[in-house]
């Protein structure tokens, strides 16, 4: 019999970063036509991608170049903190590292071996470059009532 947390699998519903000021609701977007469409305000799930788990795996978030948005995960260092909230649980990641690279690679939703997550932003002087935070997980844990409520 496996421990609860391992077959723990959730779609993100908000992500906090402390560190940098970001606390947004997550909201999942379909791919449709080899593209996912990037709602305002929010951060968003992509579809697709994979689903917060301690197994494996790389989930996919994505928000616009803004304040209320991921403009400030570029000030994120490694050995941040990423907290992922689901309806009852809760993922923390850690940064390992940023990249930029350019918009059609799509690899950087690809699955991975160990359980991940990535944020990608617009980047350069007409958004024409992507901005890449890549994390690891941590921990899984459960959320206990008297922590934010999410849904």
């Amino acid at each position: 019999e496996k421990p609860a947390e391992e077959k723990v699998k959730f779609i993100p519903k908000r992500i906090i970063i402390d560190k940098v000021g970001i606390d947004l609701p997550v909201v999942s977007v379909p791919l449709k036509g080899g593209t996912w469409q990037v709602n305002t305000g929010v951060a968003n799930y992509a579809e697709g991608t994979n689903l917060v788990s301690i197994e494996s795996g790389n989930v996919g978030l994505f928000a616009h170049d803004r304040k209320k948005g991921f403009a400030d995960i570029k000030n994120l260092k490694v050995g941040d903190t990423i907290s992922i909230y689901g309806t009852l649980h809760k993922a923390t990641y850690s940064v390992e590292y940023s990249s930029v690279t350019v918009p059609d690679k799509v690899d950087v939703f690809y699955s991975t071996a160990e359980p991940t997550l990535t944020l990608v932003t617009c980047d350069g002087s007409f958004s024409q470059k992507r901005f890449i935070v890549r994390a690891k997980l941590v921990e899984i844990s459960e959320t206990n009532c008297n922590e934010q409520n999410i849904e």
